[in-house]
C-alpha cells in the first residue's frame, strides 16, 4: 500500500514528467511525421497519443486513489460538458478582444491569414493539447492535491503554481502570462471541481487557446501594440474571473460534484 505522501509524490512526479514530455515530445514527433510523412499522417500521430493518455490516467486514478468511476472517462454526457467548455473559453478570449478595441484600428483577413489544412490541423493540435495538458494537470495533479489535502483552495493554488511554472520551464520565459497562467489555471481547476469532469475544463482550455490562436492570425492592427494590448486584456479578463470564482467558492458552503464524488 502506499502512504499519502508517496501517493502524492508519485502522482505529482509522473504529471510533471508526462506534462514535459508532451510539450516537447509529442510537437517534436508530430513535426517529425510531418516531415517526413506529410500532415495527415502527423494529425493521425496526435490523435493516438490522446487515448494513451487517457488510459494512463484512468489507471493512475484507479491505482493511486481506488477511483472505480475514474474522472476523465469519455462519453456522450462528457461531450457535452466539452462543448460547452470550449464556448466559455471562447467567451474570455472575445470579451479580452473587445476590450482591446478602443486602443487600436483592425483589419480581419480570413483569407490570406492560414489556409484552410493549416487552420484545421492547427486547431486539432491545439484542442489535443490542451486536453492532455488537463487530463495531466487537473485529472491527476490537482485530483491527488485534492483527495489528500481535503482542501479545495489550497490544492487549487498548488496545482495552479505548478502548471505555470511548468509552462515557464518549458517556454523558457517569464512575464505577465505567467499571471494569466496561474488564473486559467485557477479557472480550469476550479471548473474540474464544479463539474465533476475533466472534460469540462478540458474544453475551457481548448476553447481558450484556439480562439487565442486564431485571434493572432486573423486581425491585423497598423498598431505595433496590438499583441501586448490584446494580451493585458486577457490577464485582466482572467484575474477577474478567477477572482469572481474564488469569492463564489469561498462564499458558497455547496460542495462540487468532484467533492461529493471522492467524499471530501
Amino acid at each position: 500500500m502506499y502512504s499519502t505522501l508517496s501517493k502524492i509524490l508519485i502522482a505529482l512526479s509522473l504529471s510533471l514528467v508526462g506534462g514535459l514530455t508532451i510539450f516537447q515530445g509529442m510537437l517534436k514527433l508530430g513535426d517529425l511525421v510531418d516531415r517526413r510523412f506529410g500532415l495527415e499522417a502527423a494529425l493521425v500521430t496526435y490523435l493516438l497519443m490522446l487515448p494513451l493518455m487517457l488510459l494512463f490516467a484512468q489507471a493512475l486514478q484507479r491505482k493511486l486513489h481506488g477511483l472505480d468511476a475514474d474522472t476523465c472517462g469519455f462519453s456522450l454526457g462528457t461531450l457535452q460538458f466539452f462543448v460547452k467548455g470550449i464556448f466559455f473559453g471562447a467567451l474570455l478570449v472575445a470579451v479580452a478582444l473587445i476590450a482591446t478595441l478602443p486602443f487600436q484600428s483592425m483589419n480581419l483577413n480570413l483569407a490570406t491569414s492560414m489556409e484552410a489544412m493549416e487552420l484545421g490541423y492547427l486547431g486539432f493540435l491545439v484542442t489535443l493539447v490542451s486536453s492532455v495538458e488537463e487530463i495531466l494537470f487537473r485529472g491527476l495533479i490537482f485530483l491527488t492535491l485534492l483527495i489528500h489535502t481535503k482542501r479545495l483552495l489550497l490544492s487549487v493554488f498548488i496545482s495552479a503554481l505548478i502548471f505555470a511554472l511548468t509552462h515557464v520551464v518549458v517556454e523558457n520565459t517569464f512575464s505577465i502570462w505567467f499571471l494569466a497562467l496561474l488564473c486559467l489555471s485557477v479557472i480550469f481547476a476550479l471548473v474540474y471541481n464544479g463539474s465533476g469532469s475533466c472534460w469540462m475544463a478540458a474544453g475551457l482550455h481548448s476553447g481558450f487557446n484556439l480562439t487565442t490562436e486564431f485571434t493572432r492570425r486573423w486581425f491585423h492592427t497598423t498598431s505595433e501594440h496590438f499583441a501586448s494590448h490584446f494580451q493585458y486584456g486577457l490577464v485582466v479578463v482572467l484575474v477577474a474571473v478567477a477572482g469572481i470564482m474564488i469569492w463564489r467558492t469561498t462564499s458558497n458552503q455547496r460542495k462540487g460534484i468532484l467533492q461529493q464524488r471522492i467524499s471530501i
